[in-house]
């Protein structure tokens, strides 16, 4: 039984018990291996506290944004025993052929084991830590940090990964792993040495990584977590985080979409993940079927296939857009390394052949649940295929790769003024979003909260959309219900940060971008998102989105107290800025698109 469980550190220290009362659950003569990060010594002690089963130590060294690939694709497998017996040697070797295949594997004590993995950590965190010490001094000497990193990059004897003062979302070691496991390694070594000076040393990078994190206000949840909500309290000074790449090398990537238009309700969020590309690579082609305007980074170079001025029959379109297509693909060939394609499998069918015989390394991105041969050969002419909602077509596909969202947190982030109780709505009208039901539950209320509603309906719903405003036209006459039609993705953060509930009731598997949106704007979200659960609270949450559930969760969200209601927002807001930030998830499409399952190399 492998064991990957929380193990949380806060104020009282650190815990491993839901290692233990999981280890309790494996029966007698069996096998535990613990993959969770535990303090060494941790493990032989479980062992003597259950001698009638064997507990070996496993580590699994993952990043949040790339975990599935990372596991899959492991770097390293440690194994390590409790006794040194020919017993658990065997159980070793048996472990080893059960892992997936790394180019390092070895086997040595459980103790050994704990150390290796807060050696892996603890590096990261030291280097992030250093690094953004030689950013403020470079920045105050007047340098150009781009130059600076640039060198490092490309120095051998320095290990690239961390080696950049932004990580992720913000500067400071954060995430999961990093804020905890620092702090238990440092009281265990304090615990063990009366080294005054090597206390020091922790203690210092502590101090200075939760300045870095506060300034940049990245996962503060975490941080108070680990050491309590006075970490955060008191006057500090916030720092605009400067846009600096961290994705190592100079690559040149041509990404392939289907428009570029800030105003399309659809895909106008597309517009600002070229933005994101283009910060973190040295140059970014995009070919796409029409352009739109908004302006890009000077290091963008539009190529448009001509929809906004085709003219002739559908099959006369589909000839142009394809020579068009492969002759902007040939003609600057030698101007990028990597390719892109964002949803259209039709790219792929027509340049896929032309980019592997110039051995371009191909990625594609894929959310639909749906596929036809297009989508297999598609899926079959690229490299890497990037998927968010589970039940993807693209899932099932060895080369896929599940990432994050990638919402423009930063976006969202500017507090407007909400109407108290107003509830919100947006997205695709369609009868899996369970809205008949929402309605149901507003006619019965009888303070029901002023409602609008976003959107158009989704492809051949546009029956059921004029049904249900039929059905429920006295919540408009009432003026509880207001049909807003659709908007384009510029307009969200104002209608998101205006109002004070979210819902999203919705039967579809997979993350939603609208209710992350919503969660990065600080709305108090209703939801039945399996994936939400454990994340709003509790009474938020709708299992079943029967108008009786959505009638109370209601009900509980608009009789939050004020102070609560201001923790849920950070707390649904901190969520997503550490899980599914776009500034976390380019990063790491550009990585596994240069190479599988590491960074560029230069």
């Amino acid at each position: 039984m492998f064991i990957a469980v929380p193990t949380p550190t806060t104020l009282g220290g650190f815990s491993a018990h839901i290692v233990k009362d999981a280890i309790s659950l494996v029966g007698r003569g069996k096998t535990a291996v613990i993959k969770s990060t535990i303090v060494p010594g941790t493990t032989r002690k479980f062992q003597e506290e259950f001698p009638d089963r064997t507990v070996i130590y496993s580590p699994e060294f993952l990043s949040e944004a790339t975990a599935a690939h990372d596991a899959s694709h492991p770097f390293m497998n440690v194994v390590g025993l409790t006794y040194d017996t020919a017993e658990q040697k065997a159980k070793a070797a048996e472990i080893h052929g059960i892992l997936p295949p790394a180019p390092f594997s070895h086997t040595c004590s459980s103790t050994e084991a704990e150390i290796i993995k807060y050696s892996h950590n603890g590096s990261a965190y030291t280097q992030i830590v250093f690094f953004n010490l030689m950013y403020e001094l470079a920045k105050q000497k007047g340098c150009d940090w781009e130059s600076v990193q640039r060198a490092i990059e490309n120095d051998p004897l320095v290990c690239n990964r961390y080696a950049r003062p932004v990580h992720k979302s913000g500067r400071g070691a954060g995430g999961h792993c990093f804020i905890k496991d620092v702090a238990a390694i440092r009281r265990e070594y304090e615990k063990q040495f009366g080294d005054s000076s090597g206390v020091a040393v922790f203690d210092a990078m502590e101090k200075k990584n939760i300045e870095l994190l506060r300034s940049s206000g990245k996962d503060l949840d975490l941080l108070t977590d680990v050491y309590g909500t006075g970490v955060i309290e008191g006057p500090y000074e916030k720092v605009e985080i400067e846009k600096l790449s961290s994705v190592r090398g100079r690559m040149r990537v041509l990404v392939c979409t289907e428009a570029i238009d800030r105003t399309d309700p659809l895909l106008g969020f597309f517009h600002r993940w070229l933005e994101e590309f283009a910060r973190h690579a040295h140059r970014v082609h995009v070919i796409c079927l029409g352009y739109g305007g908004g302006r890009l980074p000077g290091n963008v170079i539009e190529h448009s296939l001509g929809k906004e001025s085709a003219l002739g029959s559908r099959l006369l379109k589909r000839v142009v857009y394809s020579v068009r297509l492969l002759r902007h693909a040939w003609r600057n060939r030698h101007d990028y390394d990597t390719v892109l394609v964002h949803l259209s499998p039709e790219y792929l069918l027509v340049a896929g052949f032309v980019w592997r015989l110039l051995k371009k390394r191909v990625g594609f991105w894929y959310n639909d649940t749906a596929g036809g041969w297009r989508t297999r050969l598609a899926i079959t002419l690229s490299d890497v295929v990037f998927y968010s909602n589970p039940d993807s077509y693209a899932a099932r596909f060895s080369h896929a790769r599940k990432i994050p969202m990638g919402v423009d947190t930063d976006m969202y982030a500017e507090e407007h003024i909400r109407e108290p109780g107003s509830l919100l709505f947006l997205g695709r009208i369609s009868p899996a979003k369970h809205l008949g039901s929402v309605f149901k539950a507003l006619s019965r209320m009888g303070d029901a909260p002023h409602t609008d509603v976003f959107g158009a309906p989704g492809p051949g719903n546009a029956p059921y959309a004029s049904e249900l405003r039929s059905q429920f036209r006295g919540l408009e006459e009432k003026g509880v219900l207001a049909y807003r039609g659709g908007i384009s993705h510029a307009e969200t953060p104002s209608v998101y940060g205006t109002h004070d509930i979210f819902i999203h009731v919705g039967t579809l598997r997979g993350f939603n971008k609208t209710l992350l949106e919503a969660m990065a704007a600080g709305d108090i979200v209703v939801t039945s998102d399996a994936n939400m659960h454990g994340v709003v609270d509790d009474r938020l949450f709708v299992k079943e989105p029967t108008e009786d559930a959505i009638m109370k969760a209601l009900h509980a969200a608009r009789s939050l107290s004020d102070e609560y209601r201001t923790e849920e927002r950070e707390r649904v807001r901190a969520y997503v800025r550490r899980e599914h930030s776009l500034s976390s998830v380019v990063p790491a499409m550009l990585e596994m698109l240069a190479r599988p399952g590491g960074e560029m190399r230069s």
